[in-house]
């Protein structure tokens, strides 16, 4: 899929080492690094919880195979993710999920992924986008809010929906071909016709 992404003009990190492209299934290993690369409390956050490495390897496989995942990628590593999981059959809705290793942290990356996973949540024609992280995931929330989502809170967790708006489509093209038009071709053709017969003579 072909997704023309957003880039950052006011990144606190000189945006000419950074690009973002869709991950694939060949990606296994560098989303699973990454992931691995988290700190201990940025991937509680991430998860809602402990998770050893075995879970990690898992995830990493399945996700890609599962779900649209835009990788960041500064001096060529992977060193954040943008994940979108459908959540219904409809193809309506789903949930995001974001992970920043911390040399990249609040340089502007997040907000970055975000406006970019939306593009390609609203081409799949989503409605919502929703949101299920930790209370204490303050980075989570604030891409929520700056989104305009409306938040709630229970027993720890933060929860969030974000209401897409469907991308214009532009109004095809009038094709407006009058018989004049149509004459000159056809002179123009007859034309070439009799300058290659009179060449062959």
């Amino acid at each position: 899929m072909s997704i023309d992404l957003l880039t950052g003009t006011d990144l606190d990190l000189d945006a000419s080492r950074a690009h973002q492209r869709q991950l694939t299934a060949k990606d296994a290993v560098r989303f699973r690094d990454h992931l691995l690369r988290l700190d201990a409390n940025a991937r509680r956050l991430r998860f809602g919880g402990a998770v050893n490495e075995h879970f990690i390897a898992a995830y990493a496989v399945r996700v890609l195979e599962t779900a649209t995942v835009l990788g960041l990628f500064v001096d060529g590593e992977l060193r954040g993710a943008a994940e979108l999981h459908g959540l219904d059959r409809g193809g309506e809705r789903a949930e995001v999920a974001f992970s920043l290793e911390a040399s990249c942290r609040g340089a502007g990356f997040g907000r970055l992924l975000f406006a970019n996973l939306q593009r390609v949540a609203q081409r799949k024609g989503l409605r919502e986008l929703v949101f299920q992280c930790l209370a204490e995931n303050r980075a989570m929330l604030a891409i929520g809010r700056r989104a305009g989502a409306q938040l709630r809170f229970e027993g720890g967790e933060a929860h969030a929906s974000v209401t897409l708006r469907p991308l214009a489509v532009a109004p095809p093209r009038k094709v407006e071909a009058t018989a004049a038009a149509a004459r000159r071709g056809v002179e123009s053709l007859l034309g070439h016709l009799s300058a290659g017969e009179a060449a062959l003579s």
